[in-house]
């Protein structure tokens, strides 16, 4: 499951290919000069968002989870919450989202993943992924046929250290 800060929305993304990219902060210090940093803030401003969803998979990536686990278990969350299932019925990877009342009718959105030997894309999308760790990343980033950003979980966001990933990833596999 994954939801956001509000200071993330706040904050300037570059997408630089996913691969080395793909921030939620700058990868560089812009504090002032003489400031000292204590390290962590450097740390989190090199990790990128596709770092954070391969360190702390157990978190979204349910694929045990029925559409109506995923149901009910998105309502208790804030839009922009979500999980990735897997279809009983198609055999598919869905991704399950939680939406603003405003914005729809049914508060729960369902993507399904168009899975194939080499890419993987939401079904309607033109764009295509090598993983889906690389495609929720792009989402978490960009809007294509998503009429939203995803966004990471707030421990998974604000954790500033790879020890601190690794206790979000412990309880979300818990």
């Amino acid at each position: 499951m994954v939801q956001s800060t509000s200071a993330l929305d706040k904050e300037p993304v570059e997408l630089q290919g996913l691969q080395g990219g793909a921030y939620l902060q700058p990868p560089h210090c812009s504090g002032l000069v003489g400031e000292r940093d204590s390290g962590y803030d450097s740390l989190r401003r090199r990790m990128s968002v596709l770092d954070r969803l391969t360190q702390t998979h157990q978190v979204w990536l349910l694929l045990a989870v029925s559409e109506d686990e995923a149901s009910c278990i998105l309502l208790k969350q804030p839009p922009g919450v979500f999980l990735v299932r897997k279809s009983t019925v198609l055999q598919r990877k869905v991704l399950s989202v939680r939406l603003d009342k405003d914005q729809t009718e049914t508060p729960i959105s369902h993507f399904h993943v168009r899975e194939s030997q080499f890419s993987f894309s939401i079904e309607g999308s033109g764009i295509s992924f090598a993983d889906l760790f690389h495609l929720v990343a792009f989402y978490c980033v960009s809007r294509d046929i998503l009429p939203f950003t995803l966004k990471l979980p707030e421990a998974i966001s604000s954790a500033k250290t790879q020890k601190e990933l690794e206790e979000v990833a412990q309880l979300g596999a818990g």
